[in-house]
């Protein structure tokens, strides 16, 4: 059956035999922007649904909020900054600071257009 779905440009998951498979299906744990894909190639689906429920204690709730923070922030420096290393520099600085920290201690706050823009402001100078 493998051959015949192949032949007619079917993909196919066997189960019983992933060297036949032509794609598969991970285990995936979802937070938001973030999606990390388990797969143990077959050897071992339990390992796998293992190794994703310490995942998911490990990466909680609190990385859609930070995800979709750092994607507003690069979305505003990508617009109001012109040069692309000062870019990577404000980026890599965001993800230095304790702001995943403080969204787990309950300290997080949304920034408003005016504090985004001085935080961008002060930070230029500093790079």
């Amino acid at each position: 059956m493998v051959r015949d779905a192949e032949a007619a440009g079917v993909l196919v998951n066997d189960a019983m035999c992933s060297e036949h498979s032509s794609f598969i299906t991970p285990s995936v744990v979802r937070r938001g922007r973030l999606s990390i894909a388990i797969s143990t190639a077959g050897a071992g689906p339990a390992a796998a649904a293992e190794i994703r429920a310490t995942l998911e204690r490990q990466f909680g709730d609190e990385y859609e909020t930070y995800l979709e923070f750092l994607h507003q922030m690069r979305t505003e420096v990508k617009s109001r900054v012109s040069s692309s290393s000062l870019r990577s520099a404000l980026l890599r600085q965001l993800t230095e600071m304790h702001i995943l920290e403080d969204i787990r201690t309950g300290h997080f706050r949304w920034w408003t257009e005016e504090e985004i823009g001085d935080w961008i402001s002060r930070n230029q100078e500093e790079v």
